[in-house]
């Protein structure tokens, strides 16, 4: 419990749609310690709700992602002390990407977030 009352489910909600902070009872200065509790090791919260275990890509998602392939994009970051793990986030986004038609999964693997950076689209 945060110290509003607020129940970690509750703080998971406002990942999914920030709106909810309303229902919760959090203050805006406590969604970031909400958010920050849920992405320590250990928290038992896995932000990857995309994919199953087994790395298939959930159909609700699937289907979200190729209504509006403009506006998703994937990335992965790499804490220094796991190095190792890169392979295996890496596996996973193949693995996603491989779930989509072609089109939607070059938005998303590069397309959009080239277009994030420079404002412009993709030409090739």
């Amino acid at each position: 419990m945060f110290s509003s009352g607020c129940s970690l489910p509750a703080a998971c909600r406002l990942l999914s749609c920030p709106t909810a902070c309303a229902g919760t009872g959090l203050s805006l200065s406590e969604i970031p310690v909400a958010v920050g509790s849920l992405l320590r090791p250990g928290s038992g919260f896995h932000h990857n709700t995309a994919q199953r275990g087994d790395g298939s890509l959930r159909p609700e998602w699937q289907k979200l992602l190729e209504s509006h392939p403009d506006r998703f994009t994937i990335g992965s970051d790499i804490a220094p002390d796991r190095p190792d793990d890169f392979p295996k986030k890496m596996a996973q986004s193949r693995k996603l990407l491989a779930s989509l038609i072609q089109e939607t999964a070059v938005r998303i693997a590069f397309q959009n977030a080239w277009r994030l950076l420079t404002r412009q689209a993709w030409t090739t």
